[in-house]
């Protein structure tokens, strides 16, 4: 497992690269570009907010102002975002590249960088959103400054779910279009909008039994200076699992992967 970890600064060069070429390709011909990425996420999160605070007019138990609960989501729509884009990319990460994949010398382990590099890129800015919005609010911890170690398993996560759904991916096509759907409605049953004093207890007890609301939570710890024992080492496992089980299956279904592209 090592030597896998091993090809991402080996063929850093190659990955970035390749990174680059993808997002050309992704903003080619578009007015806003770049933008996008960053005003998609944004876009979603102001129509989240508004329907919880203007159409349900929802009270917001624990927070003071409006503007707690919109750092609230941003603080959620980090992890969010990056979950859902690395894994709508992963089923697609070996057919979209079947040209070099064919290629004996070609890093096979190293295809996840470029959507977990893209997906960082959106990110980072609403990330910095949240924590302007959070800072204004003045509801920032210093344990903010702890925020690598949920990055590194966040990171560990993506990589080893990724390497598992481009292996599926192979075999079933549709798989992209089933991950796609998924995230769009579990979006509702996760703490990215709802929290603990806006919903029933039985909704809450549903919404922890969603393994990704623990990512949301860990990365509001630290952010927020809370701690919640049970979801960092739910998150823990799924990070260390996860990348262990993508590395065996990779590993295993090597030469099996070429005979269906």
């Amino acid at each position: 497992m090592f030597s896998y970890f091993h090809s991402f600064i080996k063929y850093r060069r190659l990955i970035w690269e390749m990174a680059l070429r993808d997002l050309q390709v992704r903003t080619k011909g578009s007015l806003l570009g770049l933008l996008w990425i960053a005003l998609i996420p944004l876009i979603q999160t102001a129509v989240y907010v508004f329907i919880i605070l203007f159409i349900f007019k929802s009270k917001l138990p624990g927070f003071d102002t409006s503007i707690d609960y919109i750092a609230y989501v941003l603080c959620g729509q980090v992890a969010w975002s990056f979950i859902s884009k690395t894994m709508n990319d992963a089923p697609m990460l070996i057919r979209s590249r079947m040209e070099l994949v064919k290629q004996v010398i070609y890093p096979v382990e190293t295809l996840p960088a470029n959507s977990i590099i893209l997906g960082a890129i959106s990110v980072i800015i609403t990330f910095v959103i949240a924590i302007g919005v959070g800072l204004y609010a003045g509801n920032i911890s210093l344990t903010i400054f702890l925020m690598p170690l949920p990055i590194i398993l966040l990171t560990l996560f993506a990589l080893g779910s990724s390497w598992l759904l481009m292996i599926i991916g192979v075999i079933f096509k549709d798989i992209s279009e089933v991950i796609t759907l998924f995230f769009g409605l579990l979006v509702y049953l996760s703490p990215v909008l709802l929290f603990e004093g806006l919903v029933s207890e039985t909704l809450w007890t549903l919404i922890l039994l969603n393994p990704f609301s623990h990512i949301i939570i860990v990365f509001r710890d630290v952010i927020f200076g809370e701690f919640h024992m049970m979801s960092w080492f739910v998150f823990s496992i799924m990070s260390v699992v996860s990348s262990i089980v993508g590395y065996y299956l990779l590993s295993r279904f090597r030469l099996i992967i070429n005979e269906h592209i």
